[in-house]
């Protein structure tokens, strides 16, 4: 399995990382962001992370936008997680991430699917679940595949 970890990636990296399933939700009009951690590329600079979060908030809004164009005002989001490693997560970059998604969709995540957790990462979302608002915790669930 091959991270993306150099200083330097280009748009076609990103766009391995997180894109947009524009078939939605089984027959429902709610569109899906996929981000796929077997991709994940780990900024190693301000500048770095700025430019993946401004790649992620902008592939969000293109689901916002598709999904209210079908009379919808939320989205999903499915996070494959089996090729996670516990050492690529950069905390930082999570949390910043997860802010400015707060910030530019509020109250527009219909559900965050993790797909094919590692049994530390559910063991670790028992710690973090208390960071997160009782509202969007509702929203996040567990899924050994994706159906």
């Amino acid at each position: 399995m091959s991270r993306l970890k150099q200083n330097n990636f280009t748009e076609s990296d990103l766009e391995k990382y997180v894109y947009v399933d524009m078939e939605g939700n089984k027959g429902r009009n709610i569109k899906n962001v996929i981000i796929d951690t077997k991709y994940y590329i780990d900024p190693k600079t301000n500048e770095e992370m700025t430019q993946i979060v401004a790649y992620v908030a902008k592939k969000f809004s293109d689901t916002l936008l598709e999904s209210q164009n079908c009379g919808e005002e939320t989205f999903t989001v499915d996070i494959l997680l089996k090729n996670l490693s516990v050492k690529d997560i950069n905390y930082e970059y999570i949390k910043y991430l997860a802010e400015i998604l707060k910030q530019l969709f509020p109250e527009r995540l219909s559900q965050a699917r993790l797909i094919h957790p590692p049994r530390y990462f559910i063991s670790a979302y028992d710690i973090i679940k208390k960071f997160i608002d009782p509202p969007t915790r509702k929203k996040i669930i567990f899924v050994k595949e994706k159906n």
